[in-house]
Order: C-alpha cells, then sequence, then structure tokens
C-alpha cells in the first residue's frame, strides 16, 4: 500500500532505515550477536519460552491477570501478558496472539525495561528478528523500534525515551508521558501499554471502546498488582535465577509444544559446547522433518477440502468442516527418529501428539538401546514421562 500511495518509496525507506540498523546492530554485537541464535537449531526462536512454573506460582500469576481483566467492571483492559526478564509467565492471549506481542516485547520493549531498573542484571535469551505484529506507531520518523528507544517512568509505565541532550530530557525525568501503541491483533485494534516493576513485565491490551487511560486510571491499574507482582517476583527469582536453570548435565534439547508454542531448550552456552558435526547433522534432520510435516498438513487440507466439496453436494444446509491446519491428535502421526552421526553421537527427534523433543548426546556409546534409555529416563525425570516409548 505504501508502494502504491508514494512510488518514490519515501516513506518506506523511513520505515526501513531504524529497523535496518537496528537488526545490524542486533546481528554484529558481540562475538556473535544473534547470528548463534539464528544458526542454532536448538534455539527454540520460533516459540515462547514459558518459564516451568509449579501450579501455586502458575495460580498466582493467573490472578494477577484476573485482577487486572475484571478491573473497571471488566470493560477496559482485555489481555494481560505477564514476563519476568525475557521469559513468559502467563499470557491470556491465544498462542499465536501471544508470540506475536511477545516478539514485538523481546525486540524493544522488555529490554531497555530490564536494562533500566536493574543495571548489570543479565538479560535472557531473545527470540528470532522477524515480526509479523502490526503496530500503528507514532510517526515514521524516529520509529521506537530499538531497545534504547523506551525507558520506564516515574510512574513504572514505559515511555519513548528523548533523545539525549534535549530540552525535555529533564522534563521527562520528573514527570511520567506513557505511550500507548496500538496493536492490531485478529482485525481488532487494542491499545498497549506495558508495566515494568524490577525484572517483571505486565503488558495490558485495552478494549478498543475503552475510555482513554489516563494518569489515575494507570495508577490505580499498577496498585491493583504491585505487591502481587513483587511476591511473584520473589519466587520466581528464587527458583529461576541461574542462567542454566533449564539446563540437564549430559543432555543438549529442545522442547515444543505445537498447540501452547511453548519451548524449553537448553541454554545457549551450553549448546555452545557441541561439535560442529552434531549441530550440522541436528540441522539437517530438523529441517527434513519439519518438510515432511508440512507435506502432511498440506495432504490433511487437500482431504478437508474434499470433503468439503463431497459435503457441500449432498447436502447444502451442512456446515463446511474446520481444515486440519495442524492435523492434530488423534490425526498426526507419532514417530521416533534416531540417527547416528560418523562421530561419537546420538541425535534423536520424537513426536508425541503435537509436542517435539529433540535431543543431542555425544558420547553416549555406541548402543542405539543405551542412547534410548538415556532418553527415556530424560523424559521421566523432566516431562512426565510424556515421550514415553515401549
Amino acid at each position: 500500500d505504501l508502494i502504491e500511495k508514494d512510488p518514490k518509496a519515501q516513506a518506506c525507506r523511513s520505515l526501513l532505515h531504524p529497523v535496518m540498523g537496528d537488526l545490524w546492530g542486533r546481528l554484529s554485537n558481540g562475538k556473535k550477536g544473534e547470528l548463534g541464535s539464528l544458526t542454532n537449531a536448538l534455539s527454540g526462536r520460533d516459540g515462547l519460552p514459558y518459564l516451568p512454573l509449579t501450579r501455586p506460582l502458575l495460580l498466582h500469576a493467573q490472578f494477577i491477570s484476573n485482577v487486572l481483566e475484571t478491573s473497571y467492571d471488566g470493560s477496559t483492559v482485555a489481555n494481560v501478558m505477564v514476563l519476568h526478564n525475557s521469559d513468559v509467565v502467563w499470557s491470556s492471549l491465544t498462542p499465536a496472539e501471544s508470540l506475536t506481542l511477545y516478539r514485538l516485547a523481546s525486540r524493544c520493549l522488555v529490554p531497555s525495561a530490564v536494562k533500566e531498573a536493574s543495571a548489570g542484571k543479565r538479560f535472557g535469551r531473545r527470540l528470532s528478528l522477524a515480526d509479523n505484529s502490526q503496530v500503528d506507531l507514532p510517526s515514521l520518523e524516529g520509529t521506537p523500534i530499538r531497545a534504547g528507544d523506551w525507558k520506564p517512568g516515574s510512574d513504572g509505565y514505559l515511555s519513548i525515551a528523548e533523545p539525549s541532550g534535549s530540552q525535555s530530557s529533564s522534563q521527562s525525568s520528573s514527570q511520567s508521558s506513557a505511550v500507548q501503541l496500538t496493536v492490531h491483533l485478529n482485525g481488532a485494534a487494542y491499545s498497549l501499554l506495558t508495566y515494568q516493576q524490577d525484572s517483571m513485565s505486565v503488558l495490558m491490551l485495552f478494549r478498543p471502546n475503552a475510555a482513554h487511560v489516563d494518569a489515575s486510571m494507570r495508577t490505580q491499574l499498577s496498585s491493583l498488582v504491585e505487591s502481587r507482582l513483587r511476591q511473584l517476583e520473589t519466587s520466581l527469582i528464587d527458583l529461576y535465577s541461574s542462567p542454566n536453570r533449564c539446563h540437564v548435565p549430559g543432555y543438549r534439547y529442545m522442547f515444543i509444544d505445537g498447540r501452547s508454542l511453548a519451548t524449553r531448550c537448553s541454554p545457549e552456552g551450553k549448546v555452545g559446547t557441541l561439535s560442529k558435526e552434531s549441530m550440522t547433522c541436528l540441522a539437517t534432520t530438523r529441517s527434513e522433518l519439519e518438510e515432511r510435516e508440512a507435506l502432511y498438513r498440506a495432504r490433511c487440507n487437500a482431504a478437508a477440502c474434499a470433503t468439503s466439496s463431497s459435503s457441500a453436494g449432498s447436502s447444502s444446509s451442512s456446515a463446511a468442516p474446520v481444515l486440519l491446519e495442524d492435523c492434530s491428535a488423534p490425526d498426526a502421526p507419532e514417530w521416533e527418529v534416531c540417527v547416528r552421526p560418523q562421530h561419537d553421537a546420538w541425535i534423536i527427534a520424537r513426536k508425541t501428539r503435537d509436542r517435539h523433543l529433540f535431543i543431542v548426546l555425544e558420547k553416549a556409546g555406541d548402543s542405539l538401546l543405551e542412547a534410548s534409555d538415556a532418553v527415556q529416563r530424560f523424559s521421566e525425570g523432566h516431562f512426565n514421562g510424556l515421550f514415553y516409548s515401549d
């Protein structure tokens, strides 16, 4: 649309300029930047890094969300996402909507907030650079898509950071000017407001017909969850403060839940200890399996379309069947793939319903039975035997 309205592409260039600059900065930062996550087949970059919460902590996070959504007679806040550093604690959105919102948050909202609130704390991993969210930003010039473009205000709500040396920078430190972004999800426009408290971030989506969120309303909303967020943060720090909290000695793994889009994987530093041969074999194996599953989904959709055509001819009043886009259980097949590279390693992939598990075992022995037993112990100890195989 922008190209049609502006054949000279001035508007497109003004939009792409900050995006390309931010992209280059992310890729070139440090030794590897984010190139490592792009080439890491165990990074889980296509999903949501949910924390493996206990039931009391999960209920605590859900209660915080319910308090906000039921405030003002339930006519203001539509959905809530709660983050601890870069990990998802709770989301009342659908998985696809949660992934869209999380990619926006991990790109520019949460990193700056955590860095500003607790300098020196380690910020966790980020997801892929691609962003499918549609966001109406204040202007084409100076688009706030970089981490340094945002800062927490005096009331905890994120606002656009003023350029250094500007005359308004001194005023912004004394008073808050929280910014609401307009995010389009499933055709509806929601106002997004981000509240940050130490390592906790709360993303609130306000209903399209909700009243304007003024300073008084922001204060009331934050007061509803301030103490509960502090309690939740204390418990999360005690349990998940270590950067290697998801590490299992002897295993390099990645878990993907196809329905909730939740992911859990080995820390990037631990995955970096794998040999180049293991990483190459894993990437090839995963790519081939994904191609086979994509072909299977295409066949499912073709079969559903054929069923829809035949049923429409026999009965015009019958409802059209839903396409099997995810080919979920019990239709989707379950499988296990074991690959033995030329060096001393095993690549094992298992699928149960919509859940996938990829494991790399190095120096695990020459026997397939030994490798299978190791995966079995891992499944029973960390996933309640979900990937049990006879």
